[in-house]
């Protein structure tokens, strides 16, 4: 059977950047805390790794901005209705953004080939969806297949590129077009809950689209496209109260226990071992790594489990450093990184991610 080729990635974030120094500030102000909060919450701030975030909300330093309507309606927040209304209203033009980017380096591509439409979120859905609207935004013809992966978390990309994978493998001519976007800071959350203010500080807004073809396709590209190798996935029952994606009457509800990295840091060497395994090589044949951002602390722990260096992880700290955690879509601004370097045919990328039940991911990919 023909292998699989991610061929392009195109990315984009809001225009609205906002330094880490601001929102603390904001938060100090907001939050009203005592002396020991406000000490607690400024570490988690300064320990971030995250000097910037984009945010589809206009800008929460100006008065009356829609920051302020969504994190003081009915007090404890927006209801989720306004909140999705908000999603419906911005996420179009994103998903198109990153869309357009994604085959601004496909020269020669005509658009008309795309035969299978991925969309996926975890921030964010409403019927009919963004799948729909892409497909009438972009003019694709209306017979485009199409598949919705929703509510999954941080690793829903790693899905949505099997989705891509096991399309493409039985039907050769394929070609699939991955859309995600994710609009974290509308789900601010009202509170003073220290996990609470722990996801207020990591997450922010970004989109990420991927064109996705067998070898049969001959999809030119500038960019060096990677070859999807093997893939494998695992679920830790220990976690699965750790990290919990609910959906409330004031927005999507998260809980994110300290011990997530704990477990990501016991589960994660069993999980990339059975996948090297797979493929007959070793973790030191493994020449770069694209591991999910989930917070500084989630990249220390995948340090400390496969005895890697921060250098190993440089990329994954430079996505959190300059855009926060964008949930799913994140790890692909990595992907996309590592597609715009020139390197040699024959690298093996290890990727990763992570995500409620605990859910962990591994991907492995080869550039060509």
């Amino acid at each position: 059977m023909q292998d699989v080729y991610l061929y392009s990635i195109g990315t984009a974030v809001p225009e609205n950047k906002l330094k880490q120094t601001e929102i603390l500030e904001m938060m100090e102000e907001r939050y009203q805390l005592d002396r020991k909060d406000r000490f607690a919450l400024r570490q988690v701030y300064h320990y971030s790794g995250i000097e910037y975030r984009h945010s589809v909300l206009t800008d929460i330093r100006d008065t009356g901005s829609n920051f302020d309507e969504l994190a003081e309606s009915n007090g404890e927040g927006s209801t989720i209705d306004m909140r999705m209304g908000l999603f419906e209203d911005h996420a179009l033009a994103l998903a198109t953004q990153a869309t357009d980017n994604c085959q601004a380096h496909l020269p020669d591509f005509d658009k008309n080939a795309i035969t299978h439409l991925v969309s996926f979120s975890c921030t964010g859905m409403y019927a009919p969806g963004l799948d729909i609207q892409l497909v009438n935004q972009l003019e694709l013809d209306s017979s485009v297949e199409r598949i919705c992966i929703n509510f999954m978390g941080c690793y829903a990309a790693f899905n949505a590129l099997k989705s891509a994978y096991h399309i493409v493998r039985s039907q050769p001519k394929a070609v699939v077009l991955l859309s995600g976007v994710e609009l974290c800071s509308l789900h601010f959350q009202n509170s003073t809950v220290l996990q609470q203010m722990v996801a207020n500080a990591l997450f922010s807004d970004g989109a990420a689209s991927v064109i996705v073809a067998g070898e049969d396709a001959v999809v030119e590209t500038q960019q060096q496209p990677l070859c999807i190798s093997d893939f494998h996935a695992d679920l830790k029952d220990a976690g699965k109260d750790e990290m919990v994606w609910r959906i409330g009457e004031h927005g999507f509800n998260l809980t994110l226990s300290p011990y997530v990295s704990d477990l990501v840091e016991g589960g994660i060497g069993d999980l990339v071992q059975r996948l090297l395994s797979a493929k007959n090589i070793n973790k030191e044949d493994i020449d770069s790594f694209a591991i999910h951002p989930g917070g500084k602390k989630i990249l220390e722990a995948t340090e400390r489990a496969l005895a890697l260096s921060p250098d190993d992880n440089a990329l994954s700290y430079e996505i959190l450093r300059d855009y926060g955690n964008m949930s799913s879509v994140t790890v692909l601004f990595i992907l996309e990184k590592l597609m715009n370097q020139d390197a040699e045919a024959g690298r093996q990328i290890l990727s990763s991610a992570f995500g409620p039940g605990l859910t962990m991911e591994a991907m492995l990919f080869e550039t060509s």
